[in-house]
C-alpha cells in the first residue's frame, strides 16, 4: 500500500505529464492545420485532447479522498468510505479511459469512424454522469461536516473547505468540457462546432486550463503532510 507521501511523489510528475500532453494536443493541432492528410496528425491531435481530462479527474478523485482523511472523523460524514470512494471512481474513471480510447481509435479510419462517434459519445456520457455522481458525494460532505462543525462548536486546522471549493471549480471545468465535447461529437463533422475553430478554445482549451493553473496552484500539499504525521 502506498503512503500519502509516495502517492503524491506520483501525482505531482503525472499531473505535470497531462499538462505538457494538453499543450502538446494544441500544438499538433496547430500542425494539422496544414496537414489535413495525415492519419498520424490526426490520430495523436484527437487522442491527446481527448484523454487527459480522464486522468486529471482520476488525481481530482485521490484529492478528495485525502481531505475526508485529513479532518478528525472525516470518513463518518462522507457518502462513501474515502478508499472505497477514490477504488469506485478511479475504476469508472478507467472504464471512460477504455470507452473513448477505443473510440478515438476508430475515429481514425473512415470506414469506422461512424461506429467511433457514438462510442465517444457513450464514454463522455459516462464520465458526465460520473463527474455529477462525484460533485454530489463533495458538496455531502461539505454540508455534513460543515454541521457537525458547527453543533460541536470546534474548529478545524485543516484547509479542508479551500480544497473542496477547488475540487468544485475543476469539477465543474472538466465537466463544462465533457458536454461540449458530447454536444461537438453528435453534431458531426457537418456541426457548428467541428466546422469553426474558436469554440474548442472557449469550450475545452479554457476549462483544461483553469484545470491545470488550479492543479499547480492550489495542489493540496498539506495535506499530505497532515496525514504523514
Amino acid at each position: 500500500m502506498l503512503t500519502s507521501s509516495q502517492v503524491t511523489k506520483v501525482l505531482c510528475p503525472a499531473n505535470a505529464i497531462l499538462t505538457a500532453g494538453e499543450i502538446l494536443g494544441y500544438i499538433t493541432r496547430a500542425v494539422a492545420y496544414d496537414m489535413t492528410g495525415s492519419l498520424a496528425v490526426y490520430i495523436l491531435q484527437a487522442t491527446l485532447l481527448l484523454l487527459p481530462p480522464i486522468f486529471f479527474a482520476a488525481s481530482m478523485y485521490m484529492i478528495y479522498s485525502r481531505i475526508v482523511r485529513a479532518v478528525e472523523h472525516g470518513a463518518a460524514f462522507s457518502l462513501v468510505p474515502p478508499r472505497l470512494s477514490t477504488r469506485i471512481f478511479v475504476i469508472g474513471d478507467l472504464i471512460c479511459l477504455n470507452i473513448q480510447g477505443n473510440g478515438a481509435g476508430l475515429l481514425a479510419n473512415p470506414e469506422t469512424a461512424h461506429i467511433g462517434k457514438p462510442i465517444v459519445v457513450a464514454g463522455l456520457i459516462f464520465q458526465v454522469i460520473l463527474f455529477f455522481g462525484f460533485i454530489f458525494m463533495c458538496c455531502s460532505f461539505h454540508r455534513r461536516f460543515a454541521a457537525h462543525l458547527a453543533e460541536a462548536r470546534v474548529s478545524c486546522d485543516v484547509p479542508w473547505r479551500k480544497y473542496l471549493h477547488v475540487l468544485y471549480c475543476t469539477s465543474i471545468a472538466i465537466l463544462g468540457r465533457n458536454v461540449y465535447r458530447v454536444l461537438e461529437y453528435i453534431m458531426g463533422d457537418d456541426g457548428y462546432l467541428m466546422r469553426v475553430e474558436w469554440p474548442i478554445f472557449v469550450g475545452d482549451a479554457a476549462p483544461m486550463f483553469m484545470v491545470m493553473v488550479a492543479f499547480g496552484i492550489w495542489y493540496p500539499s498539506r495535506l499530505i503532510k497532515t496525514l504523514d504525521m
